[in-house]
């Protein structure tokens, strides 16, 4: 290097070893923190929860597109021991649970779960002995066959903390993600799709500061990659190269444990064949590895790191290994306990990476008269969905979806209240017909009470009160239709129009309103119902409900 030119001045000589020290920081610094200007769109679509799935703390996620399912996994706690046998459950993209196969083998962090549609098989990786477990489809059923299950060593790849899976469907790439080497590791299989003379290269994500990320989904539309920082709260799209091309908030979701990602169709049915998005699992237990990386205290230490009981212990688990080598832990009967009040049921998120059309300009503004606190009632409705006007009473039914699955769930979901906000009377649709009540209404010339449920079978029900002409009791005659066979998968508001005799259904997935009318025998069941429907997401209209 030529210092001939450089200042004389001591002082000058100073500014300008800072100066270079400053340049060379930003234009060392990572990608991903340069790529911040670059926040692409996000929101969420919706939630498949575990009261619907049937799978309580979500981890390990696939999509299969031959079967047109999700294959999934559950987590495990802290301190717990995985199962000797994992359950692989079988979902439709609208949670509901057609099978389920059962494989022998303890499944450590089923965060490293993935499908290969090329090859039509679930790959679950087993860490940390090595073994890449491969689970053929059937065609005929889309079930998975454990007694067909292989067992592939892969201690080649040189894998120290895998944290991710994803497949090119087409090419049949394998990705995992290496947490521990912040890099991408990237498999090619030979053509019969074993591993033991696979092309091995890397992905090195430290030029970008990825060093703290988790999960990985290859994106087939355009070929980049996604990981996960749990810390930052940020989803980063990679291309295969390593650099960031664009980062998306994911604060605003409260993600608890993310852990397995795939990209896989819309859960809507409106939408273009080929629209894709995003699925996380979420798992909803504690994570101890962040914890541990940002140096938070565990169980048993307050925030300076002090332990919160006077004497010291120290407790060694118990490891053993199972009939297929893999380490198990047998926990504590202390940290169980406190494992256990730390958890959450998890849930399946599905995010869209698609801008919503913005929504026209009001050409008419409302005016507040009354707001009603109904969490205040006595017992509370932390969560109303629906409310439909009485006219035979002169008083306002308000349906709570999402009441029962509460702690403070006193047998009431429907709730009767004056226009003033006075509660006045409260049912228990669970006990008849509906346990999530999300809309209502009521036919002003009968009586007749409609009521949506967008779980379970998701159904309208038509309740007839009776000779009593009361709701919710024993002499109701409860009639009713599932929306599914009209492509409706989240009925949310109903509405009836007294002058057609038709229902207005919002659907929240679908982003339309459904009219269905009730065909040539006269009743709303199903049978010879007709129905129609229109848009509202190119309203700037998303999740209608109400």
């Amino acid at each position: 290097m030529d210092f001939t030119h450089w200042p004389k001045n001591p002082s000058t000589l100073l500014y300008a070893l800072v100066g270079l020290t400053l340049l060379s920081s930003i234009f060392a610094g990572s990608s991903a923190t340069l790529a911040q200007g670059n926040a692409a769109f996000v929101r969420e679509v919706r939630a498949l929860e575990s009261d619907e799935t049937g799978v309580v703390n979500p981890a390990g996620l696939g999509y299969s597109p031959r079967a047109n399912a999700f294959h999934v996994t559950e987590g495990q706690a802290r301190g717990l021991q995985p199962p000797a046998n994992t359950d692989v459950i079988r979902l439709t993209p609208f949670a509901d649970r057609v099978a389920s196969a059962r494989l022998a083998a303890a499944i450590r962090d089923p965060i490293n779960t993935t499908f290969d549609r090329r090859f039509n098989r679930l790959l679950i990786l087993q860490s940390p002995n090595n073994h890449l477990i491969e689970l053929p489809e059937e065609s005929s059923d889309g079930n998975l066959r454990p007694a067909r299950l292989i067992r592939h060593n892969v201690r080649h790849f040189g894998l120290q903390e895998p944290q991710g899976m994803s497949v090119d469907p087409v090419r049949g790439t394998l990705f995992i993600l290496d947490s521990a080497t912040s890099r991408i590791v990237r498999i090619e299989p030979e053509t019969d799709g074993t591993f033991d003379q696979a092309v091995i290269s890397g992905i090195d994500l430290s030029p970008a500061g990825l060093t703290d990320v988790r999960g990985i989904a290859f994106n087939p539309r355009t070929g980049n990659l996604h990981v996960l920082s749990l810390g930052s709260q940020t989803l980063y799209e990679l291309t295969q190269t390593g650099q960031v091309v664009a980062t998306r908030d994911l604060s605003q979701f409260n993600f608890r444990n993310p852990q397995a990602m795939v990209f896989a169709p819309s859960g809507d049915l409106t939408d273009d064949p080929a629209a894709i998005n995003l699925y996380i699992t979420d798992s909803g237990l504690p994570d101890t590895r962040q914890n541990q990386r940002n140096g938070l205290p565990e169980d048993g230490q307050d925030s300076a790191g002090s332990a919160s009981q006077p004497e010291l212990r120290i407790y060694l688990p118990l490891i053993i290994r199972g009939a297929d080598g893999e380490p198990l832990v047998v926990a504590t009967p202390d940290t169980v306990q406190a494992t256990a009040a730390e958890e959450a049921p998890g849930e399946i998120v599905e995010l869209s990476f698609d801008e919503p059309v913005a929504a026209a300009a009001a050409t008419a503004q409302g005016t507040l008269i009354q707001t009603i606190n109904t969490f205040e009632w006595s017992p509370p409705s932390p969560d109303p969905s629906g409310i439909a006007y009485l006219p035979a009473s002169g008083t306002l039914l308000v349906s709570d979806g999402e009441v029962d699955e509460m702690p403070i769930f006193a047998n009431a979901n429907l709730f009767e209240a004056s226009l003033s906000g006075s509660l006045l009377d409260t049912y228990n649709a669970n006990a008849s017909f509906s346990d999530e009540p999300v809309g209502a209404d009521v036919n002003p010339a009968n009586r007749h009470l409609f009521i949506s449920d967008d779980t379970g079978t998701r159904t309208v029900y038509e309740v007839n009160p009776g000779p009593d002409e009361l709701y919710v009791t024993s002499d109701d005659i409860v009639t009713s239709f599932a929306t599914g066979p009209f492509g409706m998968m989240d009925p949310e508001g109903v509405a009836y129009d007294p002058n057609t005799g038709a229902l207005f259904i919002a659907d929240g997935v679908n982003n339309e309103v459904y009219r269905v009318t009730p065909g040539p025998n006269g009743i709303f069941d199903g049978v010879d119902d007709q129905a129609s429907h229109f848009d509202t997401a190119g309203l700037g209209l998303n999740d209608p409900e109400g």
